[in-house]
């Protein structure tokens, strides 16, 4: 049934996309959000859904080719440095890799490439991005019940499976869903239906027990708090009830293996931070401090080359019972992999993309403020999140870049236009 459903919106999205190439973007954050997390329930697997990616890039390009737009522009500040990075990697890289999978690393570089220029060409006004919004809430929402099922018939009583990847997208989903009851949308009904997804993808969050995503959230609720309710007695005392409700409703054995989740010597010999070795609570740092002993002894300029921290951890780390292919953190790994030059151009391009959408501050228009500043907030959750995870060539990243990248394009009826 998940699968037949799943096939429906998909097949909807590739009619929708022959009509308007922004649809493409529609179908890579499908692929995104059920490649991370409901791949499995996909008929023949992941390599099924690579097949409809491929479908969906191939209805981008026959669509440009029926309505005639094929003007591709590439003048932009963000897809240069963009560009200028993976030139870099490319080539300093080059002498050091290791031929085989990790090569893959490099070869997503050059796919965000493409997928940047097909997205800052073809989303090019405010309507488009909420629609955006509107289907990765969908696609997250059927992906996320197939999440639940992973869990069991009972998944109260399942082991928490701590996945930063999980909690991220849940996270981009309650900001979603909390801006267009917000203001996004129009539609009584869609705007009330969103308090129940703010709730359900809250649930979601907990169960996934993403410490790092958790803590995030409290910087949201107070990032909203401030902003629409001033942090008034009703605010806090509304926020206080409704955690002493839960806590209450909700099974025991559920809120304990929340209030577990932030000890990191629950997880030893299982899952989360130290799933890799039994030997104490402060792995991540093992693997940090890791990367300025190869610095050390290689270059702090250059790096040591893209994918060749799995292949020199073993000789920094030699207790650990399972190699590592990288440091859990993504500017460990840029700086570690591609030296100083690298980290400042990656760094760089990602400032501009976050400038970029904080011009949801010039716009007066509550409903276009509200979509922009979601997708704000949404790469400022991604950039925290690389604290502990690895998103340096994750195809969101990529994603939220072209996006950023596209805005140049837009001029609005209502709006003068963002600039940046």
């Amino acid at each position: 049934m998940i699968s037949l459903i799943f096939f429906l919106l998909y097949f909807y999205v590739i009619v929708k996309i022959l009509q308007d190439p922004s649809w493409s973007v529609v179908g890579l954050f499908a692929f995104i959000i059920c490649e991370k997390t409901s791949y499995e329930y996909i008929p023949f697997g992941v390599d099924f859904l690579l097949i409809l990616n491929v479908i969906t890039a191939l209805s981008f390009i026959l669509s440009h080719l029926i309505i005639k737009k094929s003007k591709i522009y590439l003048n932009n500040t963000i897809f240069i440095f963009l560009a200028i990075y993976v030139i870099y990697i490319a080539v300093s890289s080059f002498s050091t890799f290791y031929f085989d999978g990790t090569r893959s690393w490099a070869l997503t570089y050059i796919q965000s490439l493409i997928m940047v220029i097909v997205i800052s060409n073809t989303i090019k006004k405010f309507s488009q991005l909420y629609n955006i919004m509107l289907w990765f809430i969908i696609f997250g929402f059927f992906a996320t019940f197939v999440y639940f099922m992973k869990m069991g018939s009972s998944i109260f009583e399942q082991e928490i499976e701590g996945s930063n990847t999980y909690g991220r997208l849940f996270l981009i989903l309650i900001i979603f869903s909390y801006s267009f009851y917000k203001g996004g949308v129009q539609n009584r009904i869609l705007r009330y239906g969103s308090m129940f997804l703010i709730i359900y993808f809250l649930f979601a969050l907990f169960l996934c027990s993403s410490r790092t995503s958790q803590l995030i959230l409290f910087f949201l609720i107070f990032y909203y708090g401030i902003k629409d309710y001033r942090l008034n007695l009703f605010y806090l005392v509304g926020l206080f009830s409704v955690a002493t409700i839960l806590f209450f409703l909700l099974p025991e054995v559920f809120v304990f293996k929340i209030l577990r989740s932030f000890d990191d010597s629950s997880f030893q010999n299982g899952s989360g931070d130290t799933e890799y070795n039994s030997i104490g609570s402060n792995v991540r740092l093992l693997l940090w401090n890791a990367c300025f002993d190869m610095l050390n002894d290689s270059s702090w300029l250059l790096g040591i080359g893209v994918g060749n921290y799995r292949y020199l951890m073993p000789q920094y780390i030699p207790f650990l019972n399972t190699p590592v292919s990288h440091p859990h953190n993504s500017y460990f790994s840029v700086l570690v992999e591609s030296g100083i030059i690298g980290l400042i151009l990656f760094l760089y391009f990602n400032y501009l993309t976050l400038k970029s959408f904080f011009t949801f501050r010039n716009l007066s228009n509550n409903q276009n403020r509200r979509i922009l500043e979601a997708w704000f907030l949404s790469f400022v959750v991604f950039l925290i999140g690389g604290l502990t995870k690895h998103d340096h060539y994750d195809k969101l990243l990529f994603l939220f870049i072209g996006l950023a990248s596209s805005l140049k394009n837009f001029k609005h009826k209502y709006e003068d236009f963002v600039s940046y």
